[in-house]
């Protein structure tokens, strides 16, 4: 029951991630690198996320139990975290590796933009190795890097997961 949950949430907000950055692609390549976009683009998840934990409630709710349990929310919630996750980490190697390989020079140097608004914060040194460590050995798109953005996006996606669980609980 929970499994066709996250399936049609999950499925649901992998492809509004895609739409939103295909969007933003279509708009100016260099929109979609943008951070504000990235960060935007959370709302698609987490109003899935939302959706489909409620929904689990109901239908638990319904029943003979009186209690939706922090496990039951957060498995539903985390589900579909990561299913849309993985269907947007698939779009994202496909952008950079098959349809412009472009991207990967222009997120460079939107990180090196960044670096450059982040120094008054961090200081010039911390600018100044950062900015030269990216560009001796520049971020490649591949497989392996793509997994492990996946697998360290989980980490965030768990918290997020185990905080909607606790409001469903209420």
């Amino acid at each position: 029951m929970f499994s066709d949950l996250i399936t049609k949430y999950g499925t649901f907000a992998g492809l509004g991630l895609i739409a939103v950055f295909l969007g933003a692609y279509f708009f100016s390549p260099e929109l979609m690198l943008s951070q504000k976009v990235y960060w935007a683009s959370m709302i698609v998840t987490l109003g899935a996320m939302w959706v489909g934990t409620s929904e689990d409630k109901k239908m638990q709710l319904s029943g003979e139990v009186d209690d939706y349990p922090f496990k039951a929310a957060l498995r539903v919630a985390f589900g579909i975290f990561a299913l849309s996750s993985l269907i947007y980490h698939v779009f994202d190697l496909t952008m950079f590796m098959v349809v412009n390989p472009e991207l990967a020079d222009m997120q460079l140097e939107a990180t090196l933009g960044s670096i450059e608004e982040l120094t008054p914060y961090f200081g010039e040194d911390w600018a100044d190795q950062t900015s030269e460590m990216l560009e001796k050995n520049p971020p490649a798109p591949s497989m392996s890097n793509s997994f492990f953005d996946y697998t360290f996006g989980l980490l965030g996606g768990f918290a997020m997961a185990a905080l909607m669980a606790l409001t469903m609980k209420r």
